[in-house]
This record gives structure tokens, C-alpha cells and sequence, in this order.
């Protein structure tokens, strides 16, 4: 059963990341539940779909829009059967998906719950590495 769980959180994330990519704010929210809480690598804190949505548009029209990355799960602890802790490592990519070497990575923490068999973000965090990591 967990090994299932595994697999089904990591195609979460891969549909978070897949919309970062795309920079289509209205699938990365889906993969959220209702009452969100984000801490973007600004500090900035994002509470709810809503406020993330339009955060995201702003965003991906702006400051994002040349922005792709790859994320990396590298690390996912169950809490409960319904709740995990997800660390990923994020690389950033070109448009193609060719990671950028010595480009500016990040780690986020992610805290998902399963609803109805799926599995969804309802807190997480990201932080700018510094450049010199691994």
C-alpha cells in the first residue's frame, strides 16, 4: 500500500511541476486544497487558492515567465496514512527541460493530504539554495 502512496504523490507533484512549466496558474491550484498555505522563496506568505491563483497569473506574466524547473522528490515521510511531507529538490531547467547548470536552485517542503484517492498541497515553503550547491 505505501509503495502505491508513493507513487501517486509523486505524480502530484510532477502535475505541480508540469504546471509551473506550462505557467498555468489554474492547474498548479488544482493540485492544492482549498485552504492553502504557501511561503514562496520571497517569504511572501499565500493563504487559500484564490490568493494563489492570482498571485500566480501576476507572476507567470511577469517575474516567472521565463522560468522552468525540474523538481526532484527526494524524500517523502507519512505523518498519517492521509498526510506527507514531501521534500524536493528543484532544478532549474530551460524551456526544453535542460537543467542549468549552476543556475539558481531552490528546496521546497511540501504537506499534502489525500482526498478522495488523490493526493493535494495544503502547506509547503521554498527556499533559493545558494548557488555554490550541489
Amino acid at each position: 500500500m505505501e509503495a502505491q502512496e508513493l507513487e501517486h504523490i509523486k505524480k502530484a507533484v510532477a502535475g505541480v511541476e508540469s504546471a509551473f512549466n506550462r505557467h498555468d496558474a489554474e492547474a498548479l491550484v488544482h493540485r492544492y486544497t482549498q485552504d492553502v498555505v504557501w511561503v514562496n522563496v520571497a517569504g511572501m506568505r499565500l493563504k487559500g487558492k484564490d490568493e494563489i491563483l492570482r498571485f500566480g497569473r501576476k507572476a507567470f506574466a511577469s517575474a516567472l515567465q521565463d522560468s522552468y524547473a525540474r523538481y526532484v522528490v527526494e524524500d517523502i515521510s507519512f505523518l498519517k496514512t492521509d498526510v506527507a511531507v514531501v521534500n524536493i529538490r528543484q532544478f532549474p531547467t530551460t524551456k526544453e527541460g535542460q537543467v542549468i547548470e549552476g543556475g539558481q536552485g531552490s528546496v521546497a517542503l511540501f504537506v499534502m493530504t489525500k482526498h478522495n484517492g488523490d493526493w493535494f498541497v495544503a502547506a509547503g515553503q521554498n527556499s533559493f539554495l545558494p548557488k555554490s550547491s550541489p
